[in-house]
């Protein structure tokens, strides 16, 4: 086996220079000398009366280290070569390997890495965020794509973020965490791809509606509140959508009302998402429980285009769903599993789980509609529910919530 960096990096502290240390049957380990006066005294006497010996066993100390740091998957070729370069004097004239040298080395190392890592996450985000026009950046890509597909150009009529995001991840990915950097080129070439897939889907669902609605009003909503989305839409979950698009307006005309009480909405909640499972039921044959994101975000924006409310009431109604975190977090408690002994206890966690789900849609809907980002919905209702594990710790508030929702609190 091969010696590892940390072989020379843990002789550091010790100070002095390094050796290699033969053992018998055994790999070579990695030892410090002359770390005093006297030892440096001694290898020097030792230099001089075997220098070619002494030269070699340098150079092999040296040749040791960069060798590891090759090996390593966390430097690899590059950052051995740079050692080698930086070491490169001291090997041809037979020098000890100092624990100077090694730190000075992997100095130099880390804050390569971290220059890399800077460089590309300034090209991630050109490629990701930058909504302007100027050709190599998100919005003027898009723009360009967008219209090639004969789709709406402005970024601004889509839901992006989800877009953005993996953007982002797999520019960052291709860095291998300083191991390299991303130029501007390669980076354009992963938004272009992600870009073109995430259009073409757009492009594919509103083919689809095209094909399942006739012109007018109702197909314009539904094709606008299909930008939201960034996967392919089956039929059946269009029509799941438009099914239940008058108990989707009702829910949004009540979280706008703000005479309306929690509890009030939460029965406009359980009602929508009663209706929500009677289409999936309907249309079962295509769609399933798997669809239940798809109908409910589907449902809302289709809902929120042809609804009376303007966007200043739909925007503001986000603050309503605030209210809901007191039940969100109940509906946390039986998802942990620990209640679960039988099929009745099996049928409350799915009645807790679709609860959980509809809420989180409800929230992540009417918070992109004020301009946040789409998970500030889910955010806001989880907020401070982590660590719920019994039923005794869900207050009267998240109780009466459960209660609207008809969902059992468990152990009672």
């Amino acid at each position: 086996m091969a010696l590892s960096v940390g072989d020379f990096t843990s002789k550091v502290a010790n100070g002095g220079s390094l050796r290699l240390k033969s053992q018998e049957g055994r790999q070579s380990r990695v030892t410090n000398f002359a770390t005093n006066f006297k030892g440096r005294v001694t290898a020097f006497f030792r230099g001089l009366f075997k220098p070619g010996t002494v030269a070699t066993e340098n150079k092999n100390v040296l040749n040791a280290f960069v060798t590891s740091l090759r090996g390593d998957p966390a430097y690899g070729d590059r950052f051995a070569d740079m050692a080698a370069t930086t070491l490169a004097r001291n090997i041809e004239r037979g020098k000890p390997l100092t624990t100077r040298n090694v730190q000075q080395v992997m100095d130099q190392i880390q804050e390569a890495k971290r220059q890399n890592i800077g460089f590309t996450h300034f090209q991630a985000m050109v490629v990701s965020e930058n909504q302007d026009n100027r050709p190599g950046t998100f919005g003027s890509m898009f723009a360009d794509i967008a219209h090639e597909k004969g789709l709406p150009v402005l970024t601004s009529a889509y839901d992006t973020h989800a877009l953005s995001q993996s953007i982002m991840s797999e520019v960052r990915m291709a860095g291998q965490s300083g191991m390299g950097t991303v130029t501007a080129g390669q980076a354009q070439s992963i938004a272009k791809n992600r870009i073109n897939i995430f259009l073409e889907n757009v492009k594919s669902n509103i083919d689809t509606i095209q094909q399942n609605m006739t012109a007018g009003p109702e197909r314009t909503a539904m094709k606008k509140a299909v930008l939201t989305f960034t996967a392919v839409i089956k039929p059946k979950t269009i029509t799941s959508a438009r099914q239940v698009s008058g108990t989707a307006t009702s829910l949004i005309n009540d979280m706008c009302d703000s005479r309306k009480s929690v509890n009030e909405r939460l029965g406009s909640v359980k009602a929508f998402l009663d209706d929500v499972l009677g289409a999936l039921e309907k249309n079962y044959e295509e769609v399933g429980s798997d669809d239940l994101n798809a109908v409910l975000t589907l449902a809302l924006s289709y809902a929120g285009k042809m609804s009376s409310k303007t966007e200043t009431e739909i925007s503001g109604a986000f603050d309503a769903c605030k209210g809901f975190k007191d039940t969100a977090m109940g509906l946390s408690v039986p998802l942990t599993g620990q209640f679960v002994r039988n099929q009745s206890d099996m049928d409350d966690v799915r009645k807790a789980g679709n609860g959980l789900t509809v809420l989180s849609r409800i929230g992540e809907f009417f918070a992109g509609q004020a301009g946040y980002g789409s998970e500030m919905g889910t955010a806001i209702l989880m907020e401070q529910g982590e660590g719920l594990t019994r039923p005794d710790q869900i207050n009267p508030a998240g109780r009466s919530g459960m209660g609207v929702l008809g969902v059992p609190i468990p152990g009672e």
